[in-house]
């Protein structure tokens, strides 16, 4: 995990980040902290790591969907989508309380376990597509995605070409289908 972020928080609620920087052995770790600190040796269990690293992997794809920078489908967590603070980029730092603008991570449902090959927004749908499925991701009642509001939706029983982006052409998404011999559209 070195390379990799770890958010802790202390018993006064304030949340601090570390970087892993190298190892000493299988539970002990250096690195460096940022964020606002005040030194306390009392122990806190409330921690959580970062989700993209080397060992857990980068997206295999990003777009823009409402406002959110979207991320898909890392190497641990292939049927995952993380979406930011709405109308912040950089912002995936879950806050409490969560509220309507709150970052959005959602595994994509199915009875295959197929990793996520690209998203694209189209209308007001996060399109999702992966080797044996196209789905959606969208608010429920064509209302703005939110954490509380997150709708699911299966679209074709074929999927995507590994490894091939699909093309916008207009109003249409066109991308070649699971054996790269018929072309679809949504």
């Amino acid at each position: 995990d070195i390379g990799r972020q770890l958010r802790w928080q202390g018993p006064e609620g304030y949340w601090r980040v570390f970087n892993i920087e190298g190892n000493q052995n299988s539970t002990d770790v250096t690195g460096t902290w940022s964020g606002f600190w005040v030194w306390d040796s009392s122990k806190s269990t409330i921690w959580q790591l970062g989700a993209f690293s080397e060992e857990s992997g980068y997206p295999r794809s990003v777009t823009i969907f409402q406002e959110r920078l979207t991320f898909a489908g890392t190497k641990a967590q292939p049927r995952t989508v993380f979406m930011s603070t709405s109308g912040d980029y950089e912002d995936f730092e879950l806050p409490d309380p969560l509220s309507d603008e709150s970052p959005i991570t959602v595994t994509i449902a199915g009875a295959r376990q197929d990793r996520i090959e690209w998203v694209r927004e189209i209308e007001d749908m996060l399109m999702v597509a992966t080797t044996d499925n196209i789905l959606s991701v969208s608010g429920t009642e064509n209302a703005i995605i939110t954490p509380t509001s997150i709708r699911q939706k299966r679209h074709a029983g074929y999927g995507a070409l590994p490894a091939v982006q699909p093309v916008r052409v207009g109003p249409i998404v066109l991308f070649p289908g699971f054996h790269g011999e018929t072309l679809h559209e949504l």
